[in-house]
């Protein structure tokens, strides 16, 4: 449910309508996508994703949109969480080309399509027009591999994030992050996509598995209702609740890869009192990735 809609309806085309006056004629379209076009956004974990489609995309445009992202970030409390991707309408057909993310994170270029799978995939299914033409079904079908090359990038997240929490639940932190919570809920998310064919929020997702397992259902939802609403539950308790993150990663990869047939035995980390390893952990999920491609 998103709460405030009518401050983030307005907010939406002030910044649609922003976005076509800077860039004049070369602006093409401007597109919503990700968890909130499935109806899902907080204040405090959310991002507003939006895509900039323009004709030629230049180094000179991104100034541009740096420019404008400062000004929201600067002047409304929905401003901060603006990720948006731009690009030039070549790189819809080709995927070839430069892209350029602006985020809170800062500036980010990237070679080809600058979404993941699941991200396109919401996109083409429930993405909305907020400015220009509809462009929606001009971007690159999903491959057939889609799923398992999405694994994929999420076996790379798991490797960056393993040093830090939540696969390191004894770090110390003072209050749980988005990130942190996303690659939680990322879990229950890439199984209902797998078993549907379909895509959901990560809390609904969250929900989704609670009905039909049993192992860490309560983890999840607790996670997942945090999100949602971060005041009904203390932050030290979510991060409590990480000291189950590295007995997740073998039960839920057994379960990816049974999905694709595969019987694979994926190891626990091993824990060395305030450090998790997670080398023959990775190394088995390697393996069954291998085998997965094509």
């Amino acid at each position: 449910m998103i709460k405030q809609p009518q401050k983030l309806k307005a907010f939406l085309q002030q910044v649609g309508n922003d976005i076509e006056s800077t860039f004049g004629d070369n602006h093409m379209s401007t597109i919503l996508h990700g968890g909130i076009v499935l109806n899902e956004f907080t204040l405090h974990f959310s991002d507003i994703d939006l895509i900039v489609v323009l004709r030629e995309a230049s180094r000179k445009d991104v100034s541009l949109l740096i420019g404008l992202w400062n000004e929201w970030e600067s002047k409304h409390p929905f401003g901060e969480k603006l990720w948006i991707n731009l690009l030039g309408v070549k790189l819809l057909t080709a995927n070839k080309g430069t892209a350029w993310t602006v985020s809170k994170k800062g500036l980010r270029t990237v070679q080809g399509m600058p979404i993941d799978g699941m991200e396109l995939h919401t996109l083409l299914n429930h993405g909305k027009t907020l400015k220009g033409e509809h462009l929606i079904h001009r971007f690159p079908r999903l491959p057939k591999t889609y799923q398992a090359d999405e694994l994929g990038n999420f076996y790379r997240i798991l490797e960056t994030y393993s040093m830090t929490t939540p696969l390191q639940p004894y770090y110390h932190r003072e209050r749980p992050t988005d990130d942190d919570i996303g690659i939680i809920l990322t879990f229950p998310r890439f199984l209902y996509n797998l078993k549907t064919g379909k895509i959901l929020t990560k809390c609904k997702a969250a929900q989704w598995y609670a009905e039909r397992y049993k192992p860490f259902r309560e983890e999840l939802l607790t996670i997942a209702k945090f999100r949602l609403e971060p005041s009904t539950k203390d932050p030290q308790a979510i991060l409590a609740l990480y000291q189950k993150v590295p007995d997740m990663i073998p039960y839920f990869w057994t379960e990816y890869f049974r999905h694709f047939n595969l019987q694979i035995s994926i190891p626990a980390p091993i824990s060395l009192g305030t450090t998790i390893l997670y080398q023959h952990t990775f190394t088995a999920i390697h393996s069954g990735l291998v085998r997965l491609s094509p």
